[in-house]
């Protein structure tokens, strides 16, 4: 099979795939015909692919600074296991294969590949990749390497898959959650206790859903982090709250579970904003009791999406 007709075959199969993983993009960037003779494993191990042959030909092209690679310095190898015996070549290219040429006890040297979304030319933007996957616990988005890949090498693929984070969906939901009507009937209902005025309790109410929402989406855009909750379908309802209170604080990420950095933020930051600025209140609010509040309504959150069907379903049998 020629080098076309591999390529078209492999736009095809990202085209019908639901979802493109690590060591499908490896196989289609060695198939764009630069690394003759390189062969990958078909399967990934942890978050890297093994190189089974030819893999000489990568670390000649690293070393001698030629075809586009580049060899890593020791300080951005420092990330990675046996740093000071590895070798770490990298594209220039964005996104670019990560190979790293581990030390073998016989003296040979055993190749393992990832992608980063920034190549060697981009090192500031690859230092932000490393930190937001070292936030979230997660891993680089194979979605958005395939994407980058098929723009960099200048292919038409038919059902491109869509981008894995929706900056304009989110925002829509940021915008509800601050500007819904029922937010302000919340605030209402929530002010009708408390030692302040009426009107300073509405107030600060709407201040702090504000700032907790700001908060999230912000630390969310950043991190490209979608917070969806997705029921679970189990069907003990033990399991399901089991489910629910996992999923207030773990998301289904990029590549499997992630921390959900960004309501932690929101909690904490908005508990000690408000410590510092509170013109709606008498007295400085406990920072620690505010954000087990705000952390508290995001477990209420999930168990409200995992059992809203049910009592949705329920109510309207209980009608008819």
């Amino acid at each position: 099979m020629n080098i076309s007709a591999l390529v078209a075959l492999t736009g095809y199969v990202y085209a019908t795939a639901h979802s493109p993983n690590l060591s499908a993009n490896v196989a289609y960037r060695l198939s764009w015909g630069d690394l003759e003779g390189v062969e990958a494993s078909p399967r990934q191990q942890s978050n890297s692919v093994r190189i089974l042959q030819g893999s000489e030909l990568i670390l000649e092209k690293c070393l001698e600074g030629a075809g586009g690679w580049r060899k890593d310095p020791l300080i951005f190898r420092l990330a990675h296991p046996h740093a000071a015996s590895s070798i770490s070549c990298r594209e220039i290219g964005s996104p670019g294969m990560h190979v790293i040429f581990y030390l073998q006890p016989d003296g040979s040297r055993q190749a393992w590949a990832h992608f980063d979304l920034f190549g060697a030319g981009n090192r500031f933007a690859h230092s932000g990749e490393v930190i937001q996957n070292e936030v979230t616990l997660g891993s680089t988005s194979q979605v958005e390497v395939y994407r980058g890949l098929v723009k960099r090498h200048e292919d038409t693929v038919p059902n491109m898959p869509a981008s894995d984070y929706d900056y304009a969906q989110r925002f829509r939901e940021f915008a509800k959650a601050v500007y819904a009507p029922s937010i302000f009937l919340d605030s209402i209902a929530d002010a009708s206790s408390g030692p302040e005025p009426y009107k300073s309790r509405v107030e600060g109410g709407l201040a702090r859903n504000a700032l907790q929402q700001s908060i999230e989406f912000g630390a969310g855009a950043l991190l490209r982090q979608d917070e969806t909750y997705l029921t679970s379908r189990e069907e003990s309802t033990a399991r399901r709250v089991q489910s629910a209170l996992y999923h207030s604080f773990v998301v289904q990420g990029r590549n499997g579970d992630e921390l959900a950095f960004p309501r932690i933020a929101a909690a904490f930051c908005t508990a000690w904003t408000e410590q510092e600025w509170h013109p709606w209140r008498r007295s400085s609010p406990d920072p620690m009791k505010e954000a087990s509040i705000i952390l508290s309504s995001y477990v209420a959150r999930s168990v409200w999406q995992e059992f809203k069907p049910d009592l949705r379903a329920g109510l309207k049998h209980f009608i008819h």
